[in-house]
């Protein structure tokens, strides 16, 4: 059983980009919209391509992604950090 941590985690928009990807998720995990947000910054294109790939249409892969990341938000706590968060959330 994995115990989160939060911790008020002082960043600035431009120093969030250096945290690791483990940080971010464990204060998603504890509420803070703006680490999750980094977390869809840094897989959207990835995510975007996937979902072109499977529709062959530009705005049903927008719609479906950010799909992706509503429900990857809602089941953020199934995460397991033993995985990566990009091959989690494609």
């Amino acid at each position: 059983m994995v115990i989160w941590k939060c911790f008020k985690l002082y960043y600035t928009q431009k120093g969030m980009s250096d945290l690791p990807e483990p940080a971010l998720i464990s204060q998603a995990l504890c509420g803070d919209s703006h680490t999750f947000g980094e977390l869809v910054l840094r897989h959207q294109n990835d995510v975007l391509n996937v979902c072109y790939r499977w529709t062959g249409n530009r705005q049903d892969a927008e719609d479906l992604a950010q799909e992706v990341f509503i429900r990857a938000h809602k089941k953020l706590n199934t995460f397991s950090m033993q995985y990566a968060f990009g091959l989690w959330v494609r």
